[in-house]
């Protein structure tokens, strides 16, 4: 059996480890392959060419990889984006845990409550999560956006509403920080500790700052929150969240998100700085 993590730039991804543990420990002959596939290549259906049993999808396909598939659950459709696949009764489909592990991330950190957020960018990781905050709190929701008319259309499809959320220009991001409950890094800056997507920001606690990023776990934007004395949420959380959908779709079995996480930090080496 194979499935794999299809995307670009992804050699530094834990999902390999997480999956590579739950395939050991209970004796599946199966594998979980990082496939990189170039952007040339990209309107081909890697998940029928390679045979692969179930997959998942990260940048930047989560949008193009709706049809690869025949078939998509409704979150798939509202977010407009999957990060899921699998089969079933012949048929592919396509599925969204990217939003249920962000959840999982915030609740499994204590996150009540949520009245207003700042969410940094609009792509297929964005919208899960502001579909997420739609559907448990329905709060006053900011997207900062280098491309606002793009990212209002793209937004508005999520929430079903145009009057429910703001697009802000990116450049004004920093300006909101100190005026919402919540504020989430759903763009690729810091991977690495690359760097901060609103550098300068202020934070005013009990402010949550949650970065999808996870390696390093502490990111650039995280240290700053931290400075402030806001709680923080590191992406690990939801990348273990959501696998642990991936695996009940996949194998019918419910995993701890918990396990799951040390199951990454485990596989390179319990370096929880990853």
């Amino acid at each position: 059996m194979r499935l794999g993590l299809i995307g670009h730039g992804i050699s530094s991804s834990l999902s390999p480890a997480i999956y590579k543990w739950f395939f050991e420990s209970r004796g599946l002959d199966a594998e979980y392959a990082l496939i990189d596939l170039h952007p040339s290549e990209a309107g081909r259906n890697p998940v029928e060419d390679l045979g692969l049993y179930g997959a998942n999808v990260t940048k930047p396909y989560k949008v193009v990889a709706r049809s690869w598939v025949s078939s998509e659950s409704k979150e798939a459709r509202r977010i407009g984006a999957i990060n899921l696949i699998w089969r079933d009764g012949g048929k592919l489909w396509g599925g969204n845990s990217d939003w249920s592990g962000f959840l999982y991330s915030l609740k499994r950190s204590g996150v009540g409550e949520v009245s207003s957020a700042l969410v940094l960018g609009y792509g297929g990781a964005a919208r899960a999560a502001i579909y997420a905050l739609g559907v448990e709190w329905q709060p006053r929701i900011i997207v900062a956006a280098r491309r606002v008319e793009a990212a209002r259309s793209a937004v508005e499809s999520v929430l079903g509403c145009g009057g429910c959320f703001e697009v802000i220009p990116f450049i004004r991001a920093s300006s909101f920080a100190p005026k919402v409950d919540l504020v989430v890094n759903a763009t690729p800056v810091g991977w690495g500790g690359s760097g901060n997507p609103i550098a300068g920001a202020v934070f005013e606690p009990p402010c949550v700052v949650m970065d999808m990023v996870y390696r390093p776990l502490v990111t650039p934007l995280l240290e700053t929150a931290l400075e402030y004395g806001c709680e923080v949420v590191d992406g690990l959380w939801m990348l273990a969240g959501q696998a642990s959908v991936n695996v009940r779709v996949w194998f019918g079995e419910y995993v701890d998100p918990e396990v799951l996480r040390a199951a990454a930090i485990r596989g390179i080496g319990g370096d929880a700085g990853v």
